[in-house]
C-alpha cells in the first residue's frame, strides 16, 4: 500500500514529455494532476497527487523548473524541479497582485555544473518587473525603460542567462525587440538594450494569430499560428522563424532537423523526435505519416486556447495538421495545461546534412536534363520492367495512346522523353474521361512541391510547380482554376495549374480579411462574377466583381436589418440559376441576386441540426440539381447531411447520397456521380491517414481510410493539409 502511495506522490519517469492538467477545487488544497504522455498516446496518462503541487497552480515551466503559485495566498510563489525533486520556497510578495496583471514569467539558472540552481526569478508586469534573487531572499521592483521611454513588456524568453523579449513603447505600432541582463550582485540592476531588429512580419494577412517563443539548441525561435478570418478558428498557416542575432534578421525555418517544438504560454520546450536517428556528423528525420503515439520530428505541437483538452501537431514537411485528445474521459481541469519536459536535453551542435537541399538540386538537374518544364514524378511504388519503345510511332498514335492513361501515368509518360512531350498535348482537368473521382492535391513545405492522391488508386505522385514567389494561401478551387491570396496584403490572383493561365483581381477594396470567395464560372469567361464575403463587426459585406471590371462593388447587410442572424463561415458560395447561395456557420442559407446592377438578399432558415460550436464546420454542395448542406462536428464526432427544397423552402435530412459521392474541403465542395457501387454514398474529406484519404460512409456510419480496412469513430489522429483542394 505504501508503495502505491509513493507512486502516486512522485512524478512520472524521467525521459518523457508530458502535458499536465490540474484538477480539483481551485480554493481547495486537494488537487490532483493528470500527466498525459505524447509518446505513448493510447496508454500514456497517469493520475498523480504530488505533495509539492498540492494547493498550487502552474505559472510557467522554464529550464527544468516549475514556477508555482499558491491558490489561497496569491502572494506566495515557489519552485519545483520534477527531475531532482528539489523545491525552492520564495519570500511572499510585499503586496497583493491580480492574476491578469502578470504578463510573463522567467528565471535565470546557474551553470549546469552547479546543479542548474535557480539564481533569479522574474515576474513581468505591464510597465515594471519584479526580480527575486535566491541568495538574498528579496523582491526588487524595476521600471523597464529604454532611452527614457517606458517599455510595456508582452513576452520574454531566457537563453544563456540573457532575457530576450518584445514590448510596446507607445510610439510605434510594431513591437520592439530587446535584451535584458540581470546583475549577479546585490544591486539587482537591469541592463536593457534594443536588438535593432524589426518585428517578424506575418507574410500572409490574417485576422488572428497566436504567437509563441521557444529556445532550442541555444537558438531563439518565433512560431506564429495563423487563423482564418472566421469564428470557426480554422488554422491556415504555421510559420517558424529563427532569430539571427548576428545578421539582425529573422530566417524562416522549413525543417527543425529532427526536433519537435512544444508550444504554450510560458512553458514552451523542445526535444528530439522519437523517429530521429543521429550520428556524429549527420542528423536526419522522417515523420511517420499515420502513427499516433510517437513524438514526430520536424513537427510543432501546440495548444489552442479554446480547446485545452486537445493538442495540435503541425508537420513542417508536408504542411498537415493533426489533432489528438490529450486523455479520453478526463475530468474537467480548472486551469490551462502545461508542457512538462522530463528529458535531459543534450544541446549538441546541429551540423545537419542538407538532405532537402540536395534533393531539390538533384530534381532540378533531372528536370533540366529532360527538358521538361518543372515536372518530376516520384512514385510511391517501384515500377518493374522497362517501358516499351514508342518513339518511332506517328505522333497522332502516341497522342491517342496517352488518352487512355491514368493522369499519373500520363504525367510520367510525357516526362519520359522529348518526343512524347512534343507529341502529347498537356491535359486540362476536363480531359480526365477515364477517371471518375477527382484528385486530392495539397502543397508541401515551401509550396513548390504538390502531393497528389487519387481515391481510386493506392499510389501517389509529387509535382513541382511554383504558384508564387511570395507566401500565399489557397482560397478557392473550381473547374481547374485556383484563387490564391498572395503576400501580407493578400492580393488576389487566379491561376490554372494545367494551362498556366493566370491573372489578377482588382486590388481596391478591403478584402484582406474575407472569410470565403468563389466565382460563377471560370474567371476568364465574360460571364464570370467573383464574390468575396467579408464579416464585419456590425454587418456582412458582399464584394463582387465582373470579368473586365477594374474595381470591386460591395453590398452591405447590417445585422440590425436582417431578420435572421447570418455569420458567414469558410464554405464557398455556389452559383445556381443566377442566384449565389452562401451557407453560414450554423446552417442559415443566404441568397444573393444581382440583376441589372440591382442587388437583392434574403436568408432561409437553417435545418434542425445538432447544436453548433465554433469548431464545427458547414459545407454547401450542389448535387443532382439540388443544394445540400454537410455539417461535421468537431473532429468528426458527428456528421449530418440535409437537402434544401427551393419550392417549399424547407430542409430535409438525407440518409443516402444514391449514386453520388461528396468531396469536401474548405476551398471547394462538390458532388460526383459514380458508376461503381463501391464508390457511392461516401463523403470524402480533406484529410489523410498514412497515404490514404479519409472518407465517411453513410452505409456504415463510420470513417474509413481508403486502401485499408481501418474504420474510425472520429477524426482524431488523422492529418489535414492546411493548403489543399479537390481537383
Amino acid at each position: 500500500m505504501s508503495k502505491e502511495v509513493d507512486e502516486v506522490s512522485l512524478p512520472p519517469k524521467e525521459g518523457a514529455l508530458w502535458l499536465v492538467y490540474t484538477h480539483g477545487n481551485q480554493n481547495d488544497c486537494e488537487i490532483s494532476q493528470t500527466f498525459c504522455s505524447i509518446e505513448d498516446y493510447n496508454n500514456g496518462h497517469q493520475i498523480k497527487c504530488i505533495p509539492q503541487l498540492s494547493g498550487k497552480s502552474f505559472c510557467a515551466f522554464c529550464h527544468g523548473w516549475l514556477i508555482l503559485r499558491d491558490v489561497v495566498d496569491r502572494r506566495s510563489f515557489s519552485l519545483w524541479n520534477p527531475l531532482t525533486l528539489q523545491s525552492v520556497f520564495i519570500t511572499p510578495l510585499p503586496f497583493d497582485l491580480f492574476d491578469h496583471s502578470i504578463k510573463a514569467y522567467t528565471l535565470i539558472t546557474s551553470d549546469i555544473s552547479h546543479n542548474n540552481n535557480v539564481r533569479v526569478v522574474l515576474l513581468f508586469f505591464r510597465d515594471y518587473v519584479l526580480s527575486y534573487q535566491t541568495k538574498d531572499f528579496t523582491w526588487v521592483s524595476h521600471k523597464v525603460e529604454l532611452d527614457g521611454d517606458s517599455l510595456y513588456v508582452c513576452d520574454v524568453i531566457t537563453v544563456n542567462n540573457t532575457i530576450y523579449g518584445w514590448a510596446n513603447t507607445g510610439r510605434s505600432y510594431l513591437p520592439l525587440l530587446f535584451s535584458m541582463e540581470v546583475a549577479d550582485d546585490y544591486s539587482h540592476s537591469l541592463t536593457v538594450k534594443s536588438l535593432q531588429m524589426k518585428w517578424p512580419g506575418s507574410g500572409i494577412g490574417c485576422f488572428q494569430s497566436v504567437e509563441y517563443w521557444v529556445e532550442s539548441c541555444d537558438q531563439i525561435y518565433y512560431v506564429c499560428v495563423y487563423i482564418r478570418h472566421t469564428e470557426d478558428h480554422r488554422i491556415s498557416v504555421v510559420k517558424v522563424l529563427e532569430l539571427d542575432l548576428f545578421g539582425r534578421n529573422w530566417v524562416e525555418v522549413k525543417s527543425l532537423d529532427g526536433r519537435a517544438f512544444f508550444l504554450g504560454k510560458d512553458c514552451s520546450t523542445w526535444c528530439w523526435g522519437s523517429n530521429t536517428t543521429t550520428s556524429d556528423n549527420v542528423k536526419s528525420s522522417s515523420t511517420r505519416g499515420g502513427g499516433s503515439g510517437c513524438i514526430r520530428g520536424d513537427c510543432v505541437y501546440f495548444l489552442f486556447p479554446e480547446r485545452d483538452c486537445v493538442y495540435y501537431c503541425y508537420s513542417l514537411d508536408d504542411c498537415t495538421l493533426s489533432v489528438f485528445e490529450s486523455c479520453p474521459n478526463m475530468q474537467t481541469p480548472y486551469s490551462s495545461p502545461i508542457w512538462l519536459n522530463m528529458m535531459q536535453q543534450h544541446h549538441r551542435s546541429l551540423g545537419v546534412l542538407d538532405v532537402k537541399g540536395k534533393e531539390w538540386s538533384q530534381i532540378k538537374e533531372n528536370v533540366d536534363d529532360e527538358g521538361v518544364d518543372n515536372v518530376k514524378i516520384n512514385w510511391s511504388k517501384e515500377i518493374q520492367g522497362e517501358s516499351p519503345r514508342f518513339v518511332e510511332l506517328p505522333h497522332h498514335l502516341i497522342d491517342l495512346i496517352s488518352k487512355y492513361m491514368h493522369l499519373f501515368d500520363f504525367w510520367n509518360f510525357r516526362a519520359s522523353c522529348k518526343t512524347f512531350q512534343s507529341a502529347v498535348v498537356p491535359l486540362t482537368p476536363l480531359c480526365r474521361n477515364n477517371n471518375m473521382l477527382p484528385l486530392f492535391v495539397f502543397l508541401k513545405n515551401d509550396g513548390r512541391f504538390c502531393e497528389i492522391l487519387d481515391p481510386s488508386r493506392d499510389d501517389s505522385c509529387t509535382r513541382i510547380f511554383q504558384l508564387s514567389s511570395e507566401p500565399f494561401a489557397i482560397d478557392f478551387f473550381k473547374d481547374g482554376w485556383l484563387v490564391i491570396s498572395v503576400g501580407s496584403s493578400r492580393s488576389l490572383k487566379y491561376f490554372n495549374p494545367f494551362t498556366k493561365v493566370r491573372g489578377d483581381f482588382p486590388t481596391d477594396g478591403c478584402l484582406s480579411c474575407f472569410s470565403s470567395i468563389g466565382f460563377s464560372t471560370y474567371p476568364t469567361s465574360p460571364d464570370c462574377m467573383t464574390v468575396a464575403i467579408v464579416e464585419k463587426y456590425i454587418a456582412v459585406e458582399i464584394n463582387y466583381v465582373k470579368y473586365g471590371d477594374e474595381s470591386w462593388d460591395s453590398f452591405e447587410l447590417r445585422y440590425e436589418d436582417i431578420d435572421l442572424d447570418f455569420h458567414p463561415g469558410t464554405s464557398s458560395p455556389i452559383d445556381f440559376e443566377g442566384t449565389l447561395y452562401i451557407l453560414d456557420r450554423v446552417g442559415y442559407l443566404g441568397a444573393f441576386v444581382l440583376v441589372k446592377g440591382e442587388e437583392s438578399w434574403r436568408v432561409y432558415d437553417r435545418p434542425q441540426t445538432q447544436l453548433f460550436d465554433d469548431l464545427d464546420s458547414a459545407h454547401l454542395v450542389m448535387s443532382g440539381g439540388q443544394l445540400h448542406a454537410v455539417f461535421i462536428g468537431y473532429m468528426g464526432k458527428w456528421i449530418e447531411v440535409f437537402k434544401f427544397n427551393l419550392l417549399t423552402e424547407n430542409w430535409c435530412k438525407v440518409r443516402s447520397l444514391g449514386n453520388h459521392s461528396f468531396f469536401i474541403s474548405h476551398t471547394s465542395s462538390f458532388s460526383v456521380e459514380t458508376t461503381e457501387a463501391w464508390m457511392r454514398n461516401r463523403i470524402y474529406l480533406s484529410r489523410v491517414k498514412g497515404n490514404g484519404i479519409v472518407f465517411y460512409s453513410l452505409d456504415t456510419g463510420k470513417y474509413h481510410v481508403f486502401g485499408s480496412e481501418e474504420s474510425m469513430e472520429n477524426l482524431y489522429g488523422t492529418k489535414e493539409p492546411t493548403q489543399c483542394c479537390w481537383l
